[in-house]
């Protein structure tokens, strides 16, 4: 598991959303982070703040190289003063070998609902593609009663499903 830290240099708040950090992750690094993988908030006073990310937000920063990261509504600005340090772990291992995808034709999945997906599916893969500009796999499914679903997933959407154990 990769660790992706940076220095934060501006803390703003959205009202409902929670405080967004920047510059976040720092894009040279290739981060593959997801909503809910473990951050460390170290404060310049030595204390930490143990989190998550609630959010990559998809917006411009001024040198063009870094994402901002949002932050659970429970941490607020004055929380978070400029110089913390941001430390967040990936927890999903990488779909990034061309050669081999993380999961197989015939698996069975649940798509995880989240801010890129709103509907809970389950199916089973239908077929792999690899996307040469993301240098990732996606996924195309087909629902339980045959339905091809139009949508293609990451690993990073579908988790792993056994309906026999019901897990």
């Amino acid at each position: 598991m990769r660790v992706h830290s940076s220095t934060i240099e501006g803390v703003f708040q959205i009202d409902g959303r929670g405080g967004v950090v920047v510059p976040g992750l720092l894009l040279d690094a290739d981060p593959h982070v997801c909503i809910g993988d473990p951050t460390i908030l170290r404060r310049p006073d030595g204390t930490e703040i143990q989190t998550s990310v609630a959010g990559i937000e998809m917006v411009r920063t001024l040198d063009c190289n870094s994402m901002p990261v949002l932050l659970p509504k429970n941490i607020h600005k004055d929380d978070i003063p400029i110089g913390t340090e941001l430390a967040i772990t990936e927890t999903r291992p990488r779909d990034d070998d061309p050669d081999k995808p993380l999961l197989n034709i015939g698996d069975n999945v649940s798509v995880a609902v989240n801010y890129r997906n709103k509907t809970a599916r389950h199916g089973t893969i239908a077929s792999a593609i690899w996307h040469h500009k993301y240098r990732l796999w996606h996924y195309y499914l087909v629902d339980n009663d045959g339905r091809k679903i139009s949508k293609r997933y990451t690993s990073y959407d579908l988790v792993t499903h056994d309906p026999e154990n019901d897990t």
